[in-house]
């Protein structure tokens, strides 16, 4: 969708009516990239919420995880559905509070009073037969991708990891084949498998009066390899995009605010990350992990909230500032993949080239290498081989050509003269294709 398109539902967000519905294909990410979700929250009855769907669809997102998705009944999340589908997202949705799954009462009927419209709607006499009336009805819609099942703020204690675990397997007894993703803040490896995805948060910036990490970016790289090797083939991260002065609780949580401060003196010291930071962010985690998912919070953060603020204790941009802050959410999300950096050692030893190219495994997963040489004897494979004389007038030069999985490729040309024998040999990536 172009940008003047989804700036004129910005701006339109209240009077906006819902998407047209049409024929698309549902949203996936090219081969190698994660799939890019983002945060809602709104009523799906409202039309402003489905206004956000085009947005959410024009900043490049193909899953859209609205947490007042079941605010509104089962028909309206039908249509809301349908609306997603024809733009080609998808959706998960919120099942993460506590009361779906802490001390669950099978023959209660608490959340029969939580969820009113959808009790009325099946009828339903107990606990028990709520939740198998919407996870199925949830799940019977073609582009449901799975469920946010657990938030980081109910599951900081290691105690609750049994209760966890067996809500998302029951989630996925009552609907096989969809997913279930939890968040946690700093106790990965507590939750590790308590979810098919395990999103770590990642919100490093725009805090004030430095309480904020002065090497925020090389914070990210560490979280990211300590999330792919606890969690390898499905590492999945949720990625800053609101200002962590949105409201005074998170504002005097952070320790930012005095509680002597009024919002007015505290809320401005905050601010929304830059563009340059947002797209630094995903490519750092690109360059050190290989992530499944990455979701970004949010877009309330980043465009205000579906209705107007009126309490002073929280803050909301501005059209301008909308506008500014979706497009840098949005070139962040659809940027492309980092250039990588492919490195060989190269040394001597008696009539041996030794060539090492270990150091390129930082390319965010080498899923093709190859070597090349003429007149050459190789011993070993991979990313070190040796490499001794099989003719008398062997090539002066060696080749090797990666392929990382964003589908970039790099080729280097790596000298073998005596002159000069012990170099490192590096070189940058360029794409095979646009993701």
């Amino acid at each position: 969708m172009p940008l003047a398109v989804f700036l004129l539902l910005l701006v339109g967000l209240l009077s906006c009516a819902a998407p047209p519905r049409a024929a698309a294909e549902i949203a996936g990410p090219p081969p190698g990239r994660p799939l890019m979700g983002i945060f809602a929250s709104c009523p799906p009855s409202e039309s402003a919420c489905f206004a956000r769907l085009g947005v959410a669809r024009g900043m490049g997102f193909e899953l859209l995880l609205n947490m007042g998705g079941l605010a509104s009944g089962p028909e309206a999340a039908r249509q809301y559905a349908a609306d997603a589908e024809a733009l080609g997202m998808n959706i998960a949705w919120p099942l993460s509070d506590e009361s779906w799954w802490l001390h669950f009462d099978p023959a209660g009927t608490n959340l029969l009073y939580a969820h009113q419209a959808w009790a009325d709607a099946c009828g339903c006499t107990d606990n028990q037969g709520l939740v198998e009336y919407v996870v199925s009805t949830l799940a019977s819609f073609p582009n449901t991708w799975g469920w946010y099942a657990a938030d980081d703020l109910s599951i900081r204690s290691p105690d609750r990891v049994d209760d966890v675990t067996a809500w998302t397997q029951r989630l996925k007894q009552l609907a096989p084949g969809t997913s279930t993703v939890i968040a946690v803040w700093d106790n990965l490896a507590t939750y590790r498998d308590a979810a098919d995805y395990v999103a770590q948060e990642s919100y490093p910036f725009g805090l004030p009066r430095g309480l904020g990490s002065t090497t925020p970016l090389e914070d990210v790289a560490a979280l990211a390899r300590h999330t792919q090797r606890a969690t390898p083939g499905r590492a999945s991260f949720i990625l800053q995009a609101f200002s962590w002065g949105d409201n005074m609780w998170d504002a005097q949580a952070t320790g930012g605010c005095s509680h002597g401060e009024t919002p007015a003196e505290c809320l401005p010291q905050f601010r929304y990350p830059t563009a340059r930071e947002q797209r630094q962010q995903r490519q750092t985690i690109l360059l050190n992990s290989q992530p499944a998912l990455m979701l970004w919070y949010g877009l309330p953060g980043t465009i205000g909230p579906y209705q107007p603020v009126t309490d002073p204790n929280y803050t909301a941009p501005t059209r301008e500032q909308a506008a500014l802050q979706m497009r840098s959410l949005s070139a962040a999300v659809t940027a492309p993949p980092p250039v990588t950096r492919a490195c060989v050692q190269v040394h001597r030893r008696h009539r041996w080239w030794v060539l090492d190219a270990a150091r390129s495994q930082a390319l965010g997963g080498v899923s093709r290498l190859r070597w090349r040489h003429r007149g050459w004897r190789q011993l070993g494979r991979g990313l070190r081989v040796a490499l001794g004389p099989a003719r008398a007038r062997p090539a002066k030069r060696a080749h090797l050509t990666l392929r990382d999985r964003y589908a970039r490729r790099v080729r280097l040309s790596i000298p073998l003269t005596p002159s000069n024998p012990r170099r490192t040999v590096c070189a940058a990536s360029r794409s095979l294709g646009r993701w």
